[in-house]
């Protein structure tokens, strides 16, 4: 992890300032790309990653003090058959919005839940939905609700918590 920040990007306006970099997770050899970041708090973060092309790899890390110049890796989880392509959180499950090889689901297009307990993911009851399509493209999190849309056929889902 560096927390090294180069000059602010500028364009049309909008100022963009690299703040921390982390060291993206490898994955059955292959380092992983950021897909999606989630703040849980001001030093607290949530992020996704994924695989270019083949195959489906992925990760979700939960990092704390972020806001520190040596951001931590708290707690990770890699997916030997699935893209990540985002995640959100409300505090007691991270939601990820997958695309999974798994033969047991008949899209790629996942919705999958991880306890976050303290400032550690656990698999203990995680649980997997079925999407349509080829791709989860993003997901969010409310007071009693959790969003993901999906890719081709364009899809929303609202879904309880309780789901």
């Amino acid at each position: 992890m560096a927390g090294d920040s180069p000059p602010a990007l500028n364009a049309s306006g909008v100022s963009l300032t690299l703040v921390r970099k982390i060291d993206p997770p490898v994955v059955e050899g292959e380092v992983v790309q950021a897909t999606a970041i989630w703040l849980r708090s001001a030093s607290q973060a949530v992020v996704s990653y994924n695989m270019v092309g083949a195959p489906r790899l992925g990760a979700i890390d939960y990092i704390t003090s972020i806001n520190q110049k040596n951001p931590k890796l708290s707690s990770s989880i890699a997916f030997s058959d699935s893209d990540i392509s985002a995640v959100s959180t409300d505090g007691d499950w991270v939601y990820a919005a997958e695309a999974t090889n798994d033969p047991a689901y008949p899209f790629p297009s996942v919705l999958e839940r991880s306890q976050v307990q303290g400032n550690n993911l656990v698999l203990q009851d995680n649980a997997r939905l079925a999407l349509t399509s080829f791709a989860a493209t993003s997901t969010m999190t409310t007071n009693n609700a959790v969003y993901a849309t999906s890719g081709t056929p364009a899809k929303y889902s609202r879904l309880h918590r309780t789901t």
